[in-house]
């Protein structure tokens, strides 16, 4: 029988009392009360190794006969390793997840149910986006591990040779500053109002879902419904994830 994982905790001290590791799997618990082991999957990157190290003493220090292994693992590839991972005997007790993957594996059923935990698991402080993007189906699934704070980088001298005063406050006001930027700037072919890394494709996805089109899918790399033509800047993106947003950077 497969056991089911736990998405994104950041404490698991409650998971461990209330039987998360229940059978198989990475878990392992000896008979009549002897030491346990917990499997976490923390991704690279997404907490230093001293806070780890630290959490895991105060942790193991209160919990006696609790053993926490910490695997680090690679965003690339999450999703297969945790499909694969799910069809045998090596899953982990507990796995930190994208707040845009959690859905996939709650809806498929890998995932433990949280909802009559939440208050164990100090609810009562979690953002209220972060909260629902752990739910599915009206059940929490995921309990929000960290998020992080989007913000604008941009050039004041450029801003006033443009004619513009102050960052823009809305979606329309960034519009027509972006159009003032490239208008003030034409004269360079090479100048862009907008700056975001080459590989931020996830945010130009969000654009382009947002104005009516589509991905192109393989192998006839042509969209997969009319895309419009796009608008002269970007609007909002509507499916950007907290944790992967990238800085917008007005050039």
């Amino acid at each position: 029988m497969k056991r089911r994982y736990v998405a994104a905790i950041a404490v698991i001290a409650a998971l461990i009392i209330a039987g998360c590791s229940s059978s198989g799997g990475g878990s392992n618990q000896q008979a009549n009360g002897g030491s346990k082991t917990l499997t976490v999957w923390l991704m690279d990157g997404s907490a230093p190794k001293q806070l780890v190290a630290d959490l895991n003493a105060e942790f193991q220090s209160s919990h006696p006969g609790v053993t926490v292994n910490y695997q680090i693992q690679q965003w690339n590839g999450i999703q297969d390793k945790l499909t694969t991972a799910l069809a045998g005997n090596a899953t982990p007790d507990v796995i930190e997840l994208g707040n845009t993957q959690s859905a996939k594996f709650a809806a498929s059923g890998g995932l433990l149910d949280l909802s009559g935990k939440v208050a164990d698991l100090g609810n009562q402080n979690w953002l209220k986006g972060m909260t629902e993007s752990g739910q599915w189906d009206g059940k929490q699934f995921a309990v929000p591990f960290y998020s992080a704070n989007r913000f604008v980088v941009y050039r004041t001298d450029l801003f006033k040779a443009a004619g513009i005063s102050q960052p823009p406050t809305s979606i329309d006001e960034w519009i027509q500053d972006g159009q003032k930027l490239a208008a003030a700037n034409k004269s360079n072919p090479k100048f862009t109002p907008l700056y975001l890394p080459g590989q931020a494709w996830y945010v130009l996805a969000s654009m382009i879902w947002d104005n009516g089109g589509d991905l192109a899918s393989a192998p006839t790399s042509r969209s997969t419904r009319p895309c419009p033509r796009p608008p002269p800047t970007p609007t909002r993106p509507r499916r950007s994830s907290p944790r992967s947003s990238p800085r917008a950077t007005w050039a």
